[in-house]
């Protein structure tokens, strides 16, 4: 019975999408493309969210901000106190974030969205199963 659930709650869940993870396409891309996308300096205690580059998406909603020194800062008002923090990595041609929080595992990927690295896109996995949004880029370095 249980091995049926998640299957259906997959199907079910996944139904509130703004963009079908089918309709994006990845590219590989390389740390100077990504680059832009991160803001010189340290993390220190914070983002200042008018200044930094932000990566974010209005309707899921979500921001991260990433910096030089391998940590990133993120606002998920939906989980009521969204704001805090964790670690990234290069690897394979995307950035993946990873936090520990107490109800589970931060985990997500940024993809570039062609090959120029101009747009990018958030791959992760929530309470409604795998997702994958578009996201905004505020002050990207050209």
């Amino acid at each position: 019975m249980l091995k049926w659930i998640f299957p259906i709650l997959l199907v079910f869940g996944c139904g509130n999408r703004k963009e079908s993870p089918s309709k994006l396409v990845f590219f590989e891309a390389s740390s100077t493309q990504f680059e832009k996308i991160v803001n010189s300096g340290d993390a220190g205690q914070g983002p200042d969210w008018n200044k930094d580059i932000i990566l974010y998406n209005n309707d899921y909603p979500i921001e991260i901000t990433l910096f030089k020194d391998k940590r990133f800062h993120y606002n998920l008002p939906t989980l009521g106190n969204g704001k805090g923090h964790g670690t990234w990595k290069l690897e394979g041609g995307k950035i993946n974030l990873y936090s520990e929080l107490d109800l589970f595992d931060l985990d997500i990927d940024i993809h570039a969205l062609d090959e120029a690295g101009k747009s990018f896109a958030l791959k992760f996995v929530d309470r409604h199963g795998p997702n994958v949004i578009a996201v905004d880029v505020h002050n990207m370095i050209r």
